[in-house]
This record gives structure tokens, C-alpha cells and sequence, in this order.
């Protein structure tokens, strides 16, 4: 999985002639439609990325940041403008919710969607971390007027294609009967598979934790003379 695949991927599903649709643009009414989604677990940078290749190949998708991460700080000032980038060219973001940290889920995802919409503005979905065999069952404190892209309309009743783990683990996606039939598909694709240059997944994440460190000593360079010393 490289760029150059992601881009034959995204093209592919055009000559066949899908649809690139949002969550709240969905109709189960239609078919050819495919609701192309984004949980970004690791990196804003490479979010960026895909959203500006998406918007160069003429489709539009969803992004979900994190904000309990210890893989990356949303607020910082170069990922917020890197957000807002995203939203200018015409994709949709919205919260990427852990409920692992929280005694109380419900209270912790407001507090989370409280932080997201006071720096971006209002969001019309979400999305689960990791989330458990109850929350797939479905839960009963999602704001009236917010759709979770794990119920049962995006999920079960449409096919659900991701390639969690660094791979279509059930089969690639153009050997799926939807996408065969024509029929409607939600595809979950993590960027940091697709953006990075390695080839196999272990080496992906050998060469994210590089680029961390090398980027985290530059920031420490910047607010750390006897570091910035040691470092030059």
C-alpha cells in the first residue's frame, strides 16, 4: 500500500462509476455510492496528505482526528491549520472518540465534542476508537442530530470494507460482491498505510516512530538551549 495505490484504488471505484458521498449525504434509496472514511490514529500530516490527493483526483471523504492521543496533539498550532486545510478543500471531519480513558463515556464524549467544535465548528458525525463488541451493538447517547459511522445504516446494512491492521484482512475490495453489484459501501482506510513509503507494515511503523523522533527533537531543539547544543 503506497500513494500510487491509494490513487488506482480511488480511480478505480470512478471508472466504475461510484459515487463519493459524506455521511449526511447518504441515501439508502440509491445505489453506486460509497462513503469513504478516515480514522486518523497516527498522523495529521497524513491526513493532509490524502486529502490533498483526494481533492486533486475529484472526491471527497471524512476525516476523524483524535483528541486522547498520545500519537499526536490536535490543538498544536500546525495541526489545526493542517485541519482547516482539509475542511477548505471540501472534506468533513469530525471527532474520532476513545472511550477507554472515561468511567463515563457519555460525559467524556461530550467534553471531547465540546474541545472539537469550539476549535472547528460544528461536525454532522463521529466515529469509535477501537470500539468494543457493546458499542458495535449500538449506543443510546449520541446526539439526536449526530451520525456514529458504526450504526447499523453505515455499517450493517451496507457493506463495511477496512483495511484496520495495514490490510483488507477479508478480501480487497474489488473482489467484494458489492463492489461487483454496484452496490453501496462504506471503506475505511487509515492514512498512515497509504502515505508512507515502506512497503510492509512493521516497516511503516519503524519509519513513523523515526520521523517522530527526529521531529520531537527539533521541538525540544527549539525550547531547550543545552539539547540544541548537544543536538548541533
Amino acid at each position: 500500500m503506497n500513494r500510487a495505490v491509494f490513487e488506482e484504488l480511488i480511480s478505480t471505484f470512478l471508472e466504475k462509476g461510484y459515487r463519493f458521498v459524506k455521511f449526511d449525504e447518504f441515501n439508502e434509496n440509491l445505489n453506486s455510492q460509497i462513503i469513504l472514511r478516515h480514522d486518523v490514529d497516527f498522523c495529521v500530516q497524513h491526513a493532509f496528505e490524502m486529502a490533498d490527493l483526494e481533492y486533486s483526483l475529484g472526491v471527497s471523504s471524512t476525516y476523524y482526528f483524535l483528541l486522547s492521543s498520545d500519537s499526536y496533539n490536535l490543538l498544536s498550532d500546525k495541526n489545526v491549520k493542517a485541519v482547516n486545510n482539509i475542511l477548505a478543500m471540501g472534506h468533513s471531519i469530525g471527532l474520532h472518540f476513545d472511550p477507554t480513558p472515561y468511567e463515563d463515556e457519555y460525559t467524556g464524549f461530550e467534553r471531547e465534542l465540546k474541545f472539537f467544535e469550539d476549535t472547528f465548528g460544528p461536525m454532522s458525525s463521529m466515529s469509535f476508537h477501537r470500539p468494543s463488541d457493546k458499542i458495535l451493538e449500538g449506543v443510546d447517547w449520541l446526539p439526536s442530530q449526530l451520525i456514529g459511522a458504526y450504526q447499523n445504516k453505515y455499517f450493517k446494512e451496507i457493506a463495511y470494507i477496512s483495511d484496520s491492521g495495514g490490510s483488507f484482512r477479508f478480501g480487497h475490495p474489488f473482489d467484494h460482491k458489492a463492489f461487483i453489484g454496484k452496490q453501496n459501501i462504506q471503506l475505511l482506510i487509515h492514512p498512515i498505510w497509504w502515505m508512507t513509503k515502506e512497503i510492509n507494515v512493521i516497516d511503516k511503523i519503524k519509519g513513523f516512530l523515526i520521523h517522530n523522533s527526529n521531529a520531537m527533537s527539533e521541538h525540544i531543539s527549539k525550547n531547550c538551549k543545552p539539547w540544541k547544543q548537544h543536538a548541533d
